[in-house]
């Protein structure tokens, strides 16, 4: 690629560019000439990052053909217009297809040498350069294509890039998690510690680049840019360029000035490096990982919150294309019989879990699965949990589920409290086993008294009453202590109680009548109900 001023000062032609400002920089790497080669392009393979590369040459009696052109026809990035003297009619028109294609760059040659003689220049000029690159890129070239056909990873090409450009790089995936950098030398650059130490580039760097809408920029342009917010200046001065497979951006390169200046050939080298590591990328499935591995460890890291900050955590899950809402919620979920195979059941249900919310991503071993499920408004929770308890008891699966978290990095909370809930529920026989689906909230009780028991043991402070109950049920098989907790689950309902044991009502109102007879504790008294009823979660881990 050429820039395009370098020729004209070369030729000692004026020109302007009046699509963009004066002192940006066009670049071109090919160039046609006339109207009928615009269509003939636009019907061939010539796509993306050619066509915003390509130049073609007109003159101004092509503008009202150029205006009436199919709108569907892709047009090339640069269009110089080739003429003496500009009309008013016909700057008006001009500026009508300049609004209408913010995107392509026209320069304005103001010279009496006719446009086919300075497409044979620019054809020449262009010609000289790339053989020069070629001479200069040929052997190195070689070696990384011979790296990609050994299946080297990208520290190799890293290596080659070094040797091509003799300056510094960082290697980055779309979500600027950094793949690997230049690690043969120190350097004292903040932006680059920072970047290189955290392992990603945080947000509050990504957005001080973005000067003058940088990024869009650097995707517009095609090529490698440097970066010009003002806010670098104390900084080492710096390109970027795109990591692009198929049109869709996979990661960045921020080369570095520390040994010496970064030329326009050295952004071409950076272009090229850029498009080796793209296929590799592909070759790989970003980065030597398959999708499913990458997604497996990203899930990890989230459950065992390793991930640093809630941007870099967006960008990785975006990058992986999950479609995430407000809140999460971590589902664990097994097979109540172990020996049943859980992935055949895990695939039975999925698609019903789908179904419930907008988004649901798990990972599994043959025992457990861990599901993490992303959905809008909390609102919904109700019926999400009254469907998963069907599922689960259709299915024989004993799903448990930690709390509701709004960001990606304290799923590891959520996490958390779906593991403990299954553990709690499998070492306390007395927590009701015909259910199928448990909530961290109607577990953390347990977990609050069992931690507390760990740090003092608290079998002394249990009620005296329900010791006493507990006696006589022994001796008299009065099930006063089935009764009375069931009273209090059903929140002192004597007819919710009576249909949650199968009795009738007037049995529930004669045993509570009984059992207020017996014991010196009034539990009507919301303290004393509160006291008994931790008695009874007491003598659910003591046993």
């Amino acid at each position: 690629m050429i820039n395009l001023s370098d020729f004209f000062k070369e030729l000692e032609l004026t020109y302007k560019i009046i699509s963009h400002s004066e002192d940006e920089k066009i670049y071109i790497s090919s160039v046609s000439i006339g109207i009928n080669d615009i269509i003939s392009i636009s019907k061939s393979v010539h796509t993306g990052n050619f066509l915003k590369s390509h130049s073609i040459i007109l003159n101004y009696s092509n503008i009202k053909e150029l205006l009436e052109l199919d709108t569907n026809i892709e047009l090339p990035g640069v269009i110089i217009f080739s003429e003496a003297f500009v009309l008013p009619d016909m700057m008006t028109k001009l500026n009508s297809f300049i609004q209408s294609h913010t995107d392509i760059s026209v320069v304005l040659v103001e010279s009496n040498m006719k446009e086919e003689n300075i497409y044979i220049k620019l054809n020449e000029y262009i010609n000289e350069e790339s053989n020069f690159i070629q001479k200069l890129l040929y052997d190195d070239y070689i070696n990384l294509i011979n790296l990609l056909n050994k299946s080297a990873e990208i520290t190799d090409i890293e290596a080659i890039a070094y040797k091509l450009l003799k300056n510094p790089m960082i290697i980055t995936d779309k979500s600027y998690k950094v793949i690997d950098y230049t690690k043969s030398l120190e350097i004292n650059d903040p932006i680059w510690k920072i970047i290189t130490s955290n392992k990603y580039c945080p947000s509050n760097i990504v957005n001080m680049t973005d000067y003058n809408r940088f990024w869009h920029r650097l995707t517009q342009n095609g090529r490698p840019l440097f970066v010009d917010s003002k806010a670098f200046s104390p900084y080492v001065k710096r390109a970027v360029a795109e990591i692009k497979s198929e049109n869709r951006i996979e990661g960045y390169i921020a080369l570095l000035e520390i040994n010496k200046k970064i030329t326009e050939t050295d952004l071409q080298i950076l272009q090229m490096i850029s498009e080796v590591i793209a296929v590799k990328f592909t070759n790989n499935a970003m980065v030597s990982r398959a999708l499913g591995d990458l997604e497996n460890e990203f899930i990890k890291e989230l459950f065992l919150g390793k991930i640093p900050n809630e941007t870099m955590a967006f960008n990785q899950a975006q990058s992986l294309g999950w479609n995430i809402r407000k809140w999460f919620i971590v589902l664990e979920i097994r097979d109540r019989s172990e020996s049943k195979n859980l992935i055949e059941n895990l695939y039975s249900v999925k698609n019903e879990i789908r179904r419930l919310v907008p988004f649901c991503i798990y990972s599994f071993n043959d025992k457990k699965s861990y599901c993490i499920i992303s959905f809008d408004d909390k609102k919904d929770l109700k019926n999400v949990y009254k469907e998963l308890g069907e599922i689960s008891t259709r299915e024989q699966l004993i799903c448990s589920a930690g709390n509701a978290v709004d960001r990606l990095i304290l799923i590891n909370k959520s996490y958390d409290q779906a593991k403990r809930t299954g553990e709690i529920v499998d070492c306390i026989p007395k927590i009701p086993p015909q259910k199928f689906f448990y909530l961290y909230n109607e577990i953390a009780i347990y977990d609050m008294m069992m931690n507390l028991n760990k740090m003092h043991p608290i079998l002394g402070i249990t009620s005296k009453s329900l010791s006493l109950l507990k006696k006589i049920d022994e001796k008299e098989g009065s099930e006063y202590i089935i009764t009375l907790r069931n009273f209090f689950d059903n929140n002192q309902s004597i007819s919710d109680t009576a249909n949650a044991m199968y009795l009738h009502r007037n049995t529930i109102s004669y045993r509570l009548n009984k059992i207020r007879k017996i014991i010196e504790d009034d539990f009507d008294n919301p303290l004393i109900r509160l006291h008994m009823y931790i008695s009874f979660i007491i003598d659910d881990i003591s046993i």
